[in-house]
């Protein structure tokens, strides 16, 4: 039975929508059949009823309000629910839904008559359980104004479903003696209330009608108690039944005590005794006493507490207890356990708790588990239990895998209910710094193990932790070196210090060795280690190899089901790629399913998105291809880029450890009409990606975003050929998607381009059109990172230029020759500019970081005349006194920025870091070119700036006038630069089309 179950919950891993109702109730079926093999009732069964309750209201809310079978669910739902409550004190509200899913089911045509007639007893008694729990809030008042109202009809209720059970076909013995025995119970109750629903006050009170009700009470307890168990005569899920009404004891309602509240001075008033033929025993007294002679005498004392002798017995050596003692201290333990009452639930669930621990049964050890969580959250702080409950997890853990299996349950459990010293409280504190994805400082570790005395059961599990936190701060390092030190080190051999050391020193041999000494360890079917064991198999070159993987993968796949997962997220990757690998038929398509189920998930990488974007395009799959685009252009995720081996080595750390860091949540990725939108609001007629669609780079895709139709479009496999050196008619044809219906130019339209790794480089300002023009004389041409991007900053208030600009220049005194050009810039344009660093005039600072910092909120330009560079991906500008100012740590710019010629992938860099620290723009050259030509083409950029253009069209207007041979040169343009634009050709592409704009 267990083995279905698991088989079922994976079939449900892949499916989705209305394809899950069948497996849904096949697991509700089996959870159902086992939880009434372990005993109505019984505790160890409650997970399993859940389970099954869960199951088939997911089922029902899945299945057609039309459809037949859509009754026969939510009577078995009903009637679940109805056990739970009544046997397992469940929630008011599973009394309260199980009554709305039985009359739903007994309003559909054609239930089953036994199905019709058990949701019928099944619902009565549900009534009547409102019924009672009215009664005990009632006051006289209450009851004189006709507050009995509403439990008359439940009454009604009652009687009537029951009613219509004995008028109905004949049932088993089982049902019809429950309807036979409730009737006068609920007709008795429904007589007895209903003068004080006519607001009859103390006239309307009838002790014989009380005596009626009681007396029908009665006979339904003896009734009740004379039948067969139900496994003897039902078959599931009608054998709840009888142990559902004997045990939720209808005699047992509150008496009501009337009191006449209309005379002045308080009198004495009656109570109705409450008569039982026989009454029950003391709840646990008996039961409690005798688990802790056991107990005591096991351990061998009568001294100390009973929490005591369990911890004894829990660190001795558990194996020289007789079994039959152990069966016996179980037995009682978890009947002590099931009749306590709330002040003393949490210490007879330790106690049971370890019982369980002491049999030692794989089963008994999940019981375990949850007991011990649950006696931790019931005990008081105070209490002196508390941390034997805390100590009690201490047996659970493996000393292999210290942190994994209940540590992970104890520690999401407030810090005040775990101790807070113990070495068990040490180990999860680990956890939660794992989790959270904090460092974890050993030493905690190493403590604890050294306060431990010699022989003690948590040693080995401490020290196997210590070594394993160490293994993976070298891994997160990334140093071979201290990798290696630390797996041979501070750990034992075992085939995952194997496996990370040869995947990090990429020896694939041992890697593979390592692998499959994983896959024939004794945990090898767990998702996580099935999940690691798949991506080293992808290491093999051979066909037996792949498939090895796949089948790893797709198994891990269908258990790792928390969406917050890195793990899963790569391991759907993996299988992805391992689809294409293979290459079978529907693996294609395969492929896709697996990859998109990554994207959803946390962790991501922005090479991978990046692949299976360029995957995308080339199949034509706009929407998949827009959304892949969006995730790997966002900052946290670029941010996040590894190498698959660094991936590889951290997923072998979790898997060893059965815990990981939380992943990075992935972004959310923008709707294409917010897009559009945004592109609108800019001005903008379209947004285009251009990506790679091979491995090569020798071809991309193109997808574009029209602003006004809010369509994505898509052209695949274009050749990757440079405007400024090659004719290919590709180009225009591309083009020409963003004209009007093929006509004009709808006005000098924007275009946006997100370009990927390779044709980042494509300056598409340069690219011809069909009329023979470049792209540059049609459109203004800029670029974003992607449609959030371009969101985000259509959001931005952009202030006029001139408004308050700040140069920097010259700052290290190594830039002298852009001296006189700011000069002239801020003589003719700015007049009122803030300068620092050094110039040719007074300025207002050397060009320190605090400096510069100090001057950049509101401003409205930044001019940087200064060096910058990027430093192992951090952007920084160089200032003053040999200091570096990255732009990361500004949080407060603004406006435009103006950089000096620097590269494309510098530009990128530096134009990613300014735009996130919130400059609106960014302006500057993607391609080195002559400093002279750079000074007049910063000149005209300003002058189209302060005459009012906005720096996109500012940036075209600029590449126009280059490209014009029939040029004018401004009036007041400096004689130097004059002479720039007579002696230069500047209609060279390679000039012009190297200036860019990124930005708003």
């Amino acid at each position: 039975m267990d083995d279905r179950v698991t088989a079922l919950r994976n079939r449900l891993a892949g499916l989705s929508g209305a394809a899950r109702i069948h497996t849904l109730l096949e697991l509700g079926q089996a959870l159902a059949d086992r939880y009434w093999r372990t005993g109505p009732g019984r505790p160890a069964g409650l997970p399993d009823l859940e389970g099954a309750i869960a199951a088939c209201r997911e089922a029902h809310g899945l299945i057609d309000p039309a459809a037949a079978v859509r009754g026969n669910v939510a009577a078995n739902t009903g009637w679940m629910l109805g056990v739970r409550h009544t046997v397992h004190g469940g929630p008011v509200t599973d009394r309260e839904d199980g009554i709305a899913l039985l009359e739903e089911a007994l309003a559909c045509a054609g239930l089953a008559p036994m199905l019709g007639a058990m949701a019928r007893v099944v619902a009565a008694q549900l009534y009547l359980g409102r019924v009672t729990e009215e009664m005990g809030s009632f006051d006289a008042t209450r009851l004189m104004s006709g507050g009995a109202t509403t439990t008359v009809a439940d009454a009604d209720r009652a009687a009537a479903r029951l009613r219509e059970v004995l008028a109905g076909p004949a049932m088993n013995a089982e049902i019809t003696a429950a309807a036979e025995g409730m009737l006068p119970l609920a007709e008795a109750l429904r007589d007895m209330l209903e003068g004080f629903g006519g607001g009859g006050g103390l006239a309307s009170f009838d002790l014989s009608r009380m005596m009626k009700a009681m007396a029908a009470a009665e006979q339904l307890r003896q009734t009740m108690g004379t039948m067969p168990r139900p496994a003897s005569s039902m078959a599931s899920p009608a054998p709840f039944l009888s142990d559902a009404l004997a045990a939720a004891d209808p005699l047992d309602y509150p008496v009501a005590v009337v009191r006449d509240t209309s005379a002045k001075t308080a009198t004495a008033t009656a109570t109705v005794p409450r008569p039982r033929a026989a009454p029950p025993p003391p709840p646990s007294d008996a039961a409690r006493a005798a688990v802790r002679r056991r107990l005591s005498s096991l351990a061998g004392t009568a001294e100390g507490q009973p929490w005591d002798h369990a911890l004894r017995l829990l660190f001795a050596d558990a194996a020289a207890l007789p079994r039959k003692d152990v069966d016996a201290l179980v037995g009682g333990a978890s009947n002590a356990a099931d009749l306590a009452e709330p002040d003393d639930a949490g210490v007879d669930r330790l106690l049971l708790a370890v019982a369980l621990c002491l049999r030692h049964d794989d089963d008994d050890l999940d019981a375990a588990v949850r007991h011990l969580v649950r006696a931790v959250e019931l005990i008081p702080d105070w209490h002196q239990a508390a941390g034997a409950a805390v100590e009690a997890f201490g047996a659970l853990v493996d000393p292999e895998r210290p942190f994994a299996g209940p540590i992970g349950d104890l520690a999401t459990l407030p810090l005040g209910k775990r101790g807070g010293r113990s070495a068990v409280d040490v180990l999860c504190r680990a956890h939660a710094a794992i989790r959270s994805g904090s460092p974890v400082d050993p030493e905690s570790l190493t403590d604890a193990l050294d306060a431990l005395p010699e022989g003690h059961s948590l040693r080995p599990a401490l020290a196997r932790a210590i070594g394993q936190v160490r293994l993976a701060a070298a891994v997160h390092s990334g140093d071979p070196d201290r990798i290696r030190a630390a797996a041979t080190e501070a750990l034992a051999p075992s085939p995952f210090a194997d496996a990370i050391v040869a995947v990090t020193g990429d020896d694939l041999d041992a890697l593979r060795a390592a692998g499959e000494r994983i896959a024939a360890g004794p945990d090898a079917g767990g998702p996580a280690l099935a999940a690691v064991v798949g991506a080293v198999r992808l290491y093999d070159e051979d066909d037996a190899g792949l498939k090895g993987a796949i089948e790893a993968l797709e198994s891990a796949a269908a258990g790792l089901d928390d969406i917050g997962s890195g793990l899963r997220t790569r391991t759907w990757r993996r299988l992805a790629a391992a689809y294409r690998r293979r290459g079978a038929a529907g693996d294609a398509e395969r492929a896709r399913a697996a990859a998109v189920a990554a994207l959803d998930g946390a962790d991501q990488d922005p090479v991978w998105a990046a692949r299976f974007a360029g995957w995308m395009l080339a199949d034509g799959r706009a929407e998949d291809a827009f959304r892949a685009l969006e995730i790997a252009a966002s900052p946290g995720v670029a941010a996040g880029a590894r190498a698959e081996s660094a991936w590889l080595a951290g997923d072998l750390v979790e898997a060893m450890m059965g815990v990981g860091a939380a992943g990075v949540p992935t972004p959310e990725t923008p709707e294409t009409q917010d897009v559009a939108a945004a592109l609108r609001s800019m001005g903008a007629a379209a947004l285009v990606y251009l990506h790679p669609t091979d491995e090569a780079g020798r071809t991309v895709g193109v997808l574009c975003l029209d602003a006004a139709t809010e369509q994505l479009d898509v052209a695949a496999n274009v050749p990757v050929t440079d405007p400024l050196t090659s004719g290919d008619p590709t180009w225009p044809a591309i083009v020409e998607r963003w004209r009007d219906g093929g006509g004009g130019v709808r006005r000098r339209a924007r275009i946006l381009v997100a370009a990927g790794d390779g044709p980042v480089g494509i300056p598409l300002a340069a690219a011809r059109t069909v009329s023979g023009k470049r792209v540059a004389e049609e459109f203004d041409v800029s670029r974003v990172a992607g449609g959030a991007e371009a969101v985000r900053l259509a959001g931005l208030e952009v202030r006029a230029i001139a408004v308050e600009p700040v140069f920097v220049i010259n700052p290290r005194g190594d830039r002298e020759e852009d001296m006189i050009d700011v000069l002239v810039l801020r003589r003719l344009f700015y007049p009122r500019s803030v300068c620092l660093g050094r110039a040719l005039e007074p300025v207002d600072g050397a060009g320190e970081p605090a400096e510069l910092l100090d001057r950049l909120p509101g401003a409205s330009l930044l001019h940087l005349a200064c060096g910058v560079r990027v430093d192992d991906g951090t952007a920084v500008l160089e200032l003053a006194g040999g200091r570096v100012l990255a732009i990361a740590d500004i949080a407060a710019a603004g406006g435009l920025a103006i950089l000096p010629a620097a590269g494309h992938a510098a530009f990128t860099a530096l134009a990613d870091a300014l735009l996130r620290a919130g400059c609106t723009g960014v302006a500057g050259w993607q391609r080195g070119v002559p400093p002279p030509v750079a000074a007049l083409a910063q000149f005209m950029l300003h002058l189209a700036l302060v005459e009012g253009a906005a720096p996109a069209v500012a940036v075209g207007a600029v590449q126009r006038w280059m490209i014009n041979p029939d040029r004018t040169v401004p009036a007041d343009l400096p004689t130097p630069l004059a002479g720039v634009a007579r002696a230069v050709d500047l209609t060279e592409p390679a000039l012009w089309a190297s200036l860019t704009y990124r930005g708003r």
